[in-house]
């Protein structure tokens, strides 16, 4: 399934668990060369355009657990689709690979 179609049924209703690869999908959309993953238990994803705002660490990052190396919890998809709304209020966002 297509990122923009995965964000698109995740903003009407996030499932209890999300596969990683689907996760992949999005973050290779909306945020390449952002994120981190070095197959562990955690990917980071990181936007200079975060920096400073509430939720998020020092550098603009969050994390988002992967269960078992294989799935995500709904909280973090819910957190990632706020995130993505929140940089395309912002102007920052596009609906397309960002160098």
């Amino acid at each position: 399934m297509k990122p923009e179609k995965l964000i698109m049924g995740w903003r009407r209703r996030v499932p209890v668990e999300v596969l990683r690869n689907q996760l992949i999908a999005v973050l290779e959309k909306y945020f390449p060369g952002q994120y981190t993953w070095r197959g562990g238990s955690h990917i980071v994803v990181q936007d200079d355009n975060l920096k400073g705002l509430e939720d998020y660490g020092s550098e603009g990052d969050f994390s988002i657990p992967v269960k078992s190396g294989k799935k995500v919890k709904r909280y973090y998809i819910k957190r990632l689709v706020k995130t993505i709304d929140l940089l395309e209020q912002m102007g920052v966002m596009r609906n397309e690979k960002r160098p």
